[in-house]
């Protein structure tokens, strides 16, 4: 498939029930009918009275453009085909590295140039640089060297060093940071150099290679060589279990406290043990960090990755469009307007993540909010989700409401159309002191509770939690309209007897709680955008 595959992809609206397939290639199209069986909806639906005719209407001897029309019959009477459909363009557009960096006959994004740094030797000519600098040869596109690049879109093979050899000033690989790359001494960028040369990291050093990049084990957080997060590795890869597990953390910029709690349990090398009502000092108890985390590493792979790590560095939400709103098929295909609109980084993220999650077998998102508010968990609508939501350190959990957002593409949305269990947790306030703590102990948790026991299923300590979580499901949510505003102040959680007045807008006038019995205010907005969600209607179970 090539690489601009995305930006010709029209797929399904659930909603209106408009399906377009002109913009697949011609390949795809016949995956997709190939991997549905098209041949014998085929059989179903047409009369054929010879055999020239069922030869003709057999789909490997059908042109492309009525392949299309058969497949999108084919989904308009059967509309529980469309999450079928949406996952395997996904996996026949192949969300992979190639999508990454969209290769484009010159320009910014084109193929960068193969070049070897190598010290010129003393007897170079007359016209080399003083002091022995570089030279700089083409080499082509290799496939036998390992490429990183810099800021300057240049890849580089780099030989062994010896102390009298150059050291690049730069970080010359994608996860080390500038500073990071500075404050090591010259045998640790050594043995970094010899890495990239060889392709083939030591265990000791760095423990696995995903996409293909390089990512260090915790050992080198503790000795802060590398740092997690802001300026540092975006992704780290641990363990060589067969259940792959996903922990996201700053898919916004201004939510740090997910990656602060991963930095913590890498410089720790350990899982720490909370519950919901943990606090910043906690945190500097060794006797709360008392399970090595490589006690998981036969049983679990786990990733750890930074949603949107230029948002991260601005400490804001995002940079032109919500990166939870991006996971949705029509948008992850769509590089045209992403293009139009400014928001290519973030669509990119997306794509990386969207990867990640397809590939996981329970993936755990991180965040916090703008309330001040114990932590609460947002479980995706699959019963091992809400089953594992319960055993965390949390003081709620809401059913339904991962998936009720007024935009949809969230990361949980992403990992329900896959089959993949997933849980949100929002760990309270982005500037409440014990927001990096919770997030510490939800974290902790999550991963232990992922080595399952002899029976397959998830086994909570229970003595560890002192309360168990208040379970509530969502019912809706309030769209915020021109002239809308508040009519009380309504603390996260507030109970709301049934027909009081909550808020107003121009076009309902006084809007009043509408649920029978009386409902919980979950998620209020304290700034209302226009278009938004203003809050989610929650009743207790």
């Amino acid at each position: 498939m090539d690489d601009n595959s995305f930006a010709t992809i029209s797929s399904i609206d659930s909603t209106q029930r408009k399906i377009d397939f002109s913009g697949l290639s011609d390949s795809l199209v016949r995956n997709l009918a190939n991997d549905l069986d098209l041949d014998r909806f085929v059989s179903k639906t047409k009369r054929i009275h010879s055999e020239q005719e069922r030869q003709n209407q057999i789909i490997a001897n059908m042109p492309a453009d009525e392949v299309r029309i058969v497949l999108t019959e084919f989904v308009k009477s059967h509309p529980e085909a469309e999450r079928q459909v949406a996952r395997l363009i996904i996996k026949y557009v192949g969300i992979s590295k190639t999508v990454f960096s969209r290769r484009v006959s010159g320009g910014i994004d084109a193929a960068p140039p193969v070049v070897n740094v190598v010290r010129s030797n003393s007897s170079s000519t007359a016209s080399s640089n003083e002091n022995d600098k570089t030279k700089v040869e083409d080499l082509g596109p290799s496939s036998n060297e390992v490429k990183t690049s810099n800021k300057d879109h240049l890849y580089y093979s780099f030989p062994l060093q010896r102390q009298d050899d150059i050291m690049p000033n730069l970080s010359p690989i994608p996860w080390l940071s500038e500073s990071s790359w500075a404050s090591m001494s010259y045998d640790e960028k050594a043995m970094i150099m010899e890495h990239i040369l060889y392709g083939t990291f030591r265990s000791e050093n760095l423990l696995r290679s995903v996409h293909d990049r390089y990512y260090p084990v915790p050992h080198l957080f503790k000795s802060r060589v590398v740092s997690f997060g802001k300026g540092g590795v975006d992704r780290v890869v641990l363990g060589n279990g067969p259940r792959k597990i996903l922990v996201l953390g700053g898919i916004h910029g201004n939510e740090f406290c997910g990656v602060e709690a991963i930095r913590l349990i890498l410089q720790r090398h350990s899982l720490f043990t909370g519950d919901a009502n943990v606090c910043a000092e906690n945190l500097s108890c060794d006797t709360r960090w008392d399970r090595p985390i490589e006690d998981l590493f036969d049983d679990l792979t786990i990733e750890f990755l930074v949603g949107n790590p230029a948002a991260l560095e601005k400490n804001t939400r995002f940079l032109k469009r919500n990166l939870n709103r991006l996971f949705d098929i029509h948008t992850l295909c769509d590089d045209e307007r992403a293009e139009n609109e400014g928001y290519r980084y973030e669509l990119q993220r997306a794509r990386i993540i969207t990867e990640s999650i397809r590939n996981a077998d329970f993936v755990l998102d991180i965040h916090s909010c703008s309330s001040d508010v114990g932590s609460f968990a947002l479980p995706s609508s699959m019963n091992l989700s809400e089953e594992l939501a319960e055993k965390l350190p949390v003081k709620y959990v809401i059913e339904s409401l991962a998936h009720m957002t007024l935009e949809g593409g969230t990361t949980l949305d992403c990992a329900l159309l896959h089959d993949v269990p997933s849980v949100c947790v929002e760990c309270g306030q982005h500037s409440h002191p014990d927001v990096v703590a919770r997030a510490v102990a939800v974290i902790s948790s999550f991963l232990s509770l992922q080595v399952l026991n002899e029976a397959g299923s998830f086994d909570a300590d229970e003595s560890k939690h002192s309360n168990k979580p208040i379970v509530m499901r969502c019912e809706f949510a309030e769209r915020v309209s021109c002239g809308f505003e508040w009519l009380n102040q309504f603390p996260e959680f507030s109970f709301v007897p049934e027909y009081m007045p909550v808020f107003r807008d121009k076009d309902r006038g006084d809007v009043k709680c509408p649920i029978k019995g009386g409902a919980y205010i979950v998620m209020p907005s304290s700034s209302p955008v226009i278009g938004e969600e203003a809050l989610f209607w929650a009743s207790a179970k």
